[in-house]
C-alpha cells in the first residue's frame, strides 16, 4: 500500500465522513467485499439495481415515465 493511500485510507476519507457527514469508508469496505462475487451475482445485483432506477424514474420524473410509455406501448415498470 502506498503512502498517499494509506493516508487517504485512514485519515482523509474517515475525516471527509465526519465533516461532511458522507459514508465513504462504509462504501468503500462495501465495495472491496462486493468484488470477489461471482458475475452471475454481479448480474443479478446490477439487474436489480437497475430495476429500482428505472420504477424511480417512473414514478418520479415526468419526463421519463413519458418516454417508457411511449416506447413501451403504456407497459409499466415493476415496482
Amino acid at each position: 500500500m502506498s503512502l498517499c493511500t494509506f493516508v487517504a485510507n485512514r485519515l482523509v476519507y474517515p475525516l471527509g465522513d465526519i465533516v461532511m457527514g458522507t459514508h465513504i469508508v462504509k462504501s468503500l469496505k462495501e465495495l472491496e467485499r462486493l468484488q470477489w462475487d461471482s458475475p452471475e451475482k454481479i448480474r443479478d445485483r446490477q439487474d436489480e439495481l437497475l430495476r429500482k432506477l428505472i420504477a424511480h424514474s417512473y414514478k418520479n420524473v415526468p419526463y421519463w415515465k413519458g418516454v417508457f410509455e411511449k416506447l413501451n406501448k403504456g407497459v409499466k415498470p415493476d415496482e
